[in-house]
C-alpha cells in the first residue's frame, strides 16, 4: 500500500510542482523560508494523503496547506522579514538588477498588505488561481475575494507609486510612512 500512496502521491504533485513552488516563493520571498514551507506542507499533504476525495482538489488542497504553515509562522514568530539579500560578489547586468530591484519592491509591496489581500492577489496573479478556488482555499465568498483583489491591487499602487515618489529615502524610513498612511 506504502508503494501505490507513494506512486499516486507524486503522480498528482509533479505537474503541479514549479506552481508550489511559485506560490510559496512569493508569500514567502525567502528561498530558505520557501524551502521549509514546501517540506513541512509536503509532509502534511502525504501523511494525510488518504483524506483527499477528488484528485482534482489536490492542488488547492497542497497551496491551503503552505498557505496555512506560511500564517503560523507568522503567527507564531512575529512579523518576518522574508527580503533576501544580493549577493555582493555577482556581477549582474544592469537590466537584470532592474528587474530584480523591481520584484524586491514588488514583495516589499506586498508584505504591507493585509494577510488576506496579499494571499488573493499572490493564489491570482502568480499562481493562476480561479476566483472561486481562491474563495474555497480562504473560505470565504467570491465577491469577498474580488474585493481583496480590487483593494489589494489599489493598495499596491499607492505603494509602489509612494516610493518612488520618496528621493534619497533609506527603505525602513519608506516603510514607516507607508505603513503609517494605512
Amino acid at each position: 500500500m506504502s508503494k501505490q500512496k507513494q506512486r499516486a502521491f507524486l503522480e498528482l504533485f509533479e505537474p503541479i510542482r514549479k506552481d508550489l513552488s511559485r506560490f510559496v516563493m512569493a508569500m514567502a520571498n525567502s528561498s530558505f523560508d520557501a524551502k521549509d514551507i514546501i517540506n513541512e506542507t509536503l509532509l502534511i499533504a502525504y501523511e494525510n494523503f488518504g483524506q483527499v476525495k477528488e484528485r482534482a482538489a489536490f492542488k488547492s488542497y497542497l497551496f491551503t496547506i503552505s498557505s496555512r504553515i506560511y500564517k503560523n509562522g507568522i503567527v507564531r514568530n512575529g512579523r518576518i522579514d522574508y527580503r533576501s539579500e544580493l549577493n555582493e560578489n555577482s556581477l549582474v547586468v544592469r537590466n537584470i538588477a532592474e528587474v530584480e530591484l523591481d520584484v524586491q519592491n514588488l514583495y516589499s509591496a506586498l508584505e504591507l498588505l493585509p494577510p488576506e489581500q496579499k494571499e488573493a492577489i499572490v493564489l491570482f496573479e502568480i499562481s493562476g488561481f480561479k476566483i472561486s478556488e481562491i474563495a474555497e482555499m480562504q473560505q470565504c465568498t467570491e465577491s469577498a475575494v474580488k474585493s481583496r483583489l480590487k483593494r489589494g491591487r489599489e493598495k499596491l499602487s499607492e505603494i509602489l507609486i509612494e516610493k518612488k515618489t520618496i528621493p534619497n529615502d533609506n527603505e525602513s524610513e519608506r516603510v514607516y510612512k507607508l505603513k503609517v498612511s494605512k
